[in-house]
């Protein structure tokens, strides 16, 4: 029995995309880089935004540090709201209702997440919420999937089984199994899922919501 829902955010409970690459574009143009398609700058969302600029222009280290602080500005006070929902609030609701209890870890920092919750009035919805900088800004996803697990633990009885992690990327997956907890991979994000070793694969987050309801 399920006791308590982790979720992943980009790709998972919201579609990202148009946000994220309107700040990567602003940020490229302020530095003078050309910045990617949309296509291509699809395939790199998951990882923290330092590990994109790496992936498309990693001989540009030099640029970094201002590339980042124009996408950082950009996206925490604009980009964020280029986001599309990808689930029905009653569901997740009703699924609340039951006992269930929600939380999310992320590779988004806790501003623009905050700003996210809070536009999509969810901020009381979610029990827990772990970003990339809660803890530690060199923590990663699976030590912060690990450290909030540690800290519901310290709450409520509950075991790993009882967890589960809803994510829609390999390093979603990846967190999980270092967590040995259950995931559910959503299959209408930034990755396309053919098999997930023993994991079931959703074609939708509303198609998982309904199974808890």
């Amino acid at each position: 029995m399920t006791k308590y829902i982790i979720f992943d955010v980009d790709g998972t409970l919201i579609d990202s995309s148009h946000g994220l690459y309107d700040s990567f574009m602003h940020a490229s143009e302020a530095v003078g880089l050309k910045p990617p398609s949309i296509d291509k700058f699809k395939e790199s969302i998951g990882p923290p935004i330092d590990k994109i600029f790496n992936s498309f222009f990693k001989n540009e280290f030099k640029l970094k540090e201002n590339f980042i602080k124009f996408f950082r500005s950009h996206y925490d006070n604009k980009g964020y709201l280029g986001y599309k929902m990808k689930f029905d609030i009653e569901k997740l609701e009703k699924i609340k209702n039951k006992n269930i209890s929600l939380g999310i870890v992320t590779n988004k920092p806790s501003l623009p997440t905050q700003n996210i919750l809070e536009d999509m009035c969810l901020v009381n919805v979610f029990n827990m919420v772990t970003c990339k900088d809660t803890y530690n800004n060199s923590f990663n996803k699976k030590e912060n999937l690990s450290k909030i697990i540690l800290k519901i633990k310290e709450d409520i009885a509950i075991n790993e089984s009882e967890f589960i992690y809803v994510g829609d990327t390999p390093e979603d997956f990846e967190a999980a199994s270092y967590c040995n907890i259950p995931f559910a991979a959503i299959s209408d994000g930034f990755y396309k899922w053919k098999s997930c070793s023993n994991n079931k694969i959703y074609p939708s987050l509303n198609r998982f919501l309904e199974t808890y309801i």
